[in-house]
């Protein structure tokens, strides 16, 4: 985490949910499993049920960028 000027940013770290000293493998597989788990194409069905407002894809982007 980052903290500057009393605001919150959040690390690519954070994005994945591992820890800064998190190895590769772990890094790896948190980043192929967020993909999956946000990926458009799959929530797609499930977001037609749900709320269309779904910040889904913004989160998508997020852990694609990380």
């Amino acid at each position: 985490m980052l903290h500057w000027k009393n605001s919150f940013r959040e690390t690519y770290y954070d994005v994945l949910s591992v820890k800064e000293d998190g190895s590769y493998v772990e890094i790896r597989t948190s980043y192929r499993s967020a993909i999956l788990n946000y990926h458009p194409d799959k929530l797609q069905n499930t977001r037609q049920a749900s709320d269309p407002d779904d910040k889904s894809d913004g989160r998508f982007m997020k852990v694609q960028k990380a």
